[in-house]
């Protein structure tokens, strides 16, 4: 039991809105902690106009939750009409978006500190970037790319590289491919949570949203609203 977390959520205006994050520690405590934010996000992102109003709002709940302080989020909303997305992300990895021919972007242009660490008291940065046939949104903790003695930026080309290797297939291939291609030799040393989200071209039909998955069992792999889940991989 630890604080990755992760959430999907439908929204006004025929939007889905996808989150992943992580509070430090483990244990109950951390899982409390986890489970506030986690509604607390869901609730603003509902009753906000983006990513990064959403985020304002959890900051300040942030501050009145004991063990909050360090707590990471990335934050997007896919528009299906316009054919963009629209992120936000506090001390978070940022999202991927692979593209049908390829290509892989990190989607960096919209970073803050972690929750509690933000002192500007200004609009959190907010970015968009469109999306066409082929696309998946992969949304991810740092405890699946993070590897002991090795810099946060070889994970993430590593992640990169799996991608684009793989680009073309399924969300279930691509989620074997990503665990098999990310996770270390000796196994996972932390619980996370890795969400990918098939990105439908203009003018086709895309899986209705479901609100509020559950959270599956350790080790489980869930679909909600087209998007592969894989949570609670096993400390080793």
């Amino acid at each position: 039991m630890g604080g990755d977390w992760y959430d999907l959520v439908e929204l006004p205006g025929d939007r889905l809105g996808v989150a992943v994050g992580d509070v430090v520690g483990h244990g109950l405590s951390a899982a409390t902690v986890m489970g506030q934010l986690r509604s607390a996000l869901s609730a603003a992102s509902r009753s906000c106009g983006g990513p990064a109003r959403a985020l304002e709002i959890l900051k300040l709940h942030a501050d009145s939750v004991v063990g909050a302080e360090n707590t990471t989020v990335a934050s997007a909303v896919v528009d299906w009409d316009a054919h963009h997305i629209t992120y936000g992300v506090a001390g978070h990895l940022p999202p991927a978006l692979l593209r049908g021919d390829g290509t892989v972007e990190f989607l960096d242009r919209a970073t803050d500190p972690p929750l509690g660490a933000r002192c500007d008291p200004g609009p959190w940065p907010q970015a968009a970037v469109p999306f066409t046939k082929g696309a998946f949104l992969v949304l991810y903790p740092d405890g699946l790319i993070e590897r002991r003695n090795e810099d946060i930026d070889t994970g993430l080309d590593r992640l990169a590289a799996s991608l684009a290797r793989h680009h073309g297939a399924g969300a279930e291939v691509l989620v074997d491919a990503l665990l098999a291609a990310l996770l270390p030799p000796t196994g996972a040393d932390d619980d996370t949570a890795l969400v990918i989200v098939p990105l439908q071209a203009p003018g086709h039909a895309r899986p209705a949203p479901r609100s509020r998955p559950p959270a599956p069992e350790r080790g489980a792999r869930k679909v909600y609203s087209g998007a592969s889940i894989v949570t609670g991989l096993p400390r080793s």
